[in-house]
């Protein structure tokens, strides 16, 4: 018998027709893998979320922000169906948006800017959503994903200007019900007592937490962008209304009770309990123009699983996990310095340095390597100088923060009733083109003075935070030195404000020099 081999049996995919292996996703699979990317991408970069939940946790402010991200995720459960509906087509150029957000976070790590390494990790999200998925799930997931920015504990720095403006709007008020008012700053006298607006007047907790579940209140009753809009300015406007009106009531009565009432912790029950009552209004109002959700997604599944959406997954993950490390590698000191390098100033224009201080005062500063408190004196003036030497500076311990202040509102001792910047006199190179001048008093007592305040980092002086974490990023860059100073001048106001003001331009003037090459002789070690 002849016996013969038979060719083995090949399948050629027709010409023209590329293969393609696929597998389609049910539409709880398409929500789970949104979601492993949020949590993939804070648990990738999990000290700088770490750092997020400790604001949360030790800030009444931000305590909220605990609830956002099971929120987030419950909305992405909630886009499950238009998610399957939706083809699944991997967006490359969004490697530029994951590469750009991490070289932001970056950025923030090298200035010891928390609220921008916050930023830029949410950031990441929506980028590699993009990279892996295509903007079709993202503009489906926009909501949700821009929802996440809750997160970012923002804000504070609005602080100063909400606590002015409701220092504005409770003296306008108490006047307008035939109260006199003495105002000096956050602080005013009415006839029955003293009254001040501290941070925790400013309302900031109630204006973030209201925008928060106004944007969320906003998405889910209604559908069109106006009423959306409308509502979430209503989240803003109300909050800050209901404030000011939370506490003019409070001193209103205070006053009226002689301050039997609302002196002790009964204000914060009755502030919150007005707050609560004009928010659910605004929201009981806010349902009277709901509109019903939409019909349901229709069509046959299109989100599918393919070769080019792993890849795009890879390449998301390999870009991501490069800044850790670079990180931790520029964020080495530089520098190992010990303290006590402080280059003392010469006495120069008469001005001689003295053994008393002028005055008890000092700063409050958190985390400084080293300070110096300086007492110079010529012909009478007398000019006392404080310098908190910033060496090797982490988060905690860094120049530009606002925790370092020269007069904390809550001070027992002191207060201070003005703040502003003030041209400072050529100095050569010590002082700043401005300063941010402040008055400063005893809460009990006369004691009163001017006072002067700037930074000096990388050879010269500033005022602005965000020169001084521009500085401190470069320095750690370029493996240089990070030391910085924070420096105060004042000089007591005994005649008027004027004669003080001269003092501490004619200080400059005398010793600018002087100041300025100790200066530069300390940063420089």
């Amino acid at each position: 018998m002849a016996m013969h081999q038979e060719a083995p049996v090949r399948w050629e995919a027709p010409v023209g027709r590329p293969v393609q292996i696929s597998a389609p996703m049910t539409p709880s699979g398409a929500a789970f893998v949104v979601a492993a990317v949020v949590v993939g991408v804070l648990l990738l970069f999990w000290p700088t979320t770490a750092s997020m939940i400790e604001i949360w946790k030790h800030s009444d402010t931000f305590q909220h922000c605990f609830l956002v991200v099971p929120i987030a995720l419950w909305l992405i459960w909630g886009e499950r169906a238009r998610l399957a509906v939706t083809p699944v087509r991997p967006f490359w150029p969004g490697l530029l948006a994951v590469g750009a957000a991490g070289a932001v976070w970056i950025f923030g790590q090298l200035a010891s800017a928390q609220v921008i390494s916050h930023f830029a990790l949410i950031a990441m999200v929506p980028a590699v959503t993009a990279t892996v998925f295509g903007t079709g799930w993202v503009r489906v997931l926009w909501f949700p994903l821009a929802f996440l920015t809750f997160a970012v504990p923002f804000g504070e720095a609005l602080v100063p200007v909400l606590m002015e403006w409701t220092a504005d709007f409770t003296v306008a008020a108490m006047r307008l019900s035939g109260v006199p008012v003495y105002r000096e700053g956050m602080h005013f006298v009415i006839p029955s007592g003293n009254w001040s607006v501290i941070e925790a007047c400013s309302g900031i907790k109630f204006l973030i937490a209201s925008l928060m579940a106004g944007s969320l209140y906003a998405w889910l009753m209604y559908r069109s962008p106006r009423r959306r809009l409308a509502f979430m300015a209503a989240s803003i406007v109300v909050p800050l209304l209901a404030n000011w009106l939370r506490a003019y009531a409070i001193v209103m009565i205070g006053h009226i009770s002689n301050n039997r009432l609302m002196t002790n912790e009964d204000h914060i029950v009755f502030g919150w309990i007005l707050f609560g009552a004009i928010m659910l209004l605004m929201y009981w109002l806010g349902a009277r123009w709901r509109e019903d959700q939409p019909i349901g997604p229709t069509g046959a599944p299109a989100a599918r699983w393919s070769g080019s959406t792993i890849s795009a997954a890879a390449a998301s993950l390999l870009l991501l996990i490069a800044w850790p490390p670079l990180s931790a590698a520029l964020m080495r000191p530089a520098s190992d310095a010990p303290p006590g390098t402080f280059v003392l100033p010469q006495a120069a224009g008469g001005w001689r340095l003295v053994s008393s201080p002028a005055t008890e005062w000092t700063p409050e500063i958190d985390g400084a390597t080293e300070s110096h408190l300086l007492t110079f004196e010529h012909d009478g003036h007398v000019v006392q100088v404080f310098v908190a030497v910033f060496r090797n500076q982490t988060q905690a311990a860094q120049l530009a923060t606002g925790s370092n202040q020269m007069v904390r509102t809550t001070s027992e001792l002191w207060k201070q009733v003005a703040l502003g910047s003030t041209p400072a006199p050529p100095s050569g190179g010590a002082l700043p083109p401005s300063v941010r001048g402040a008055e400063i008093r005893r809460q009990r007592g006369p004691e009163q003075m001017l006072a002067w305040q700037w930074y000096f980092s990388r050879n010269q002086a500033t005022t602005s935070d965000s020169r001084a974490k521009l500085d401190l990023a470069l320095a750690r860059v370029l493996r240089r030195p990070d030391t910085a100073l924070w420096i105060a001048a004042a000089t007591p106001v005994t005649t008027d404000r004027a004669d003080a003001q001269r003092t501490l331009e004619d200080f400059a003037q005398q010793m600018g020099p002087a100041l300025a090459a100790a200066f530069r002789g300390t940063v420089q070690r």
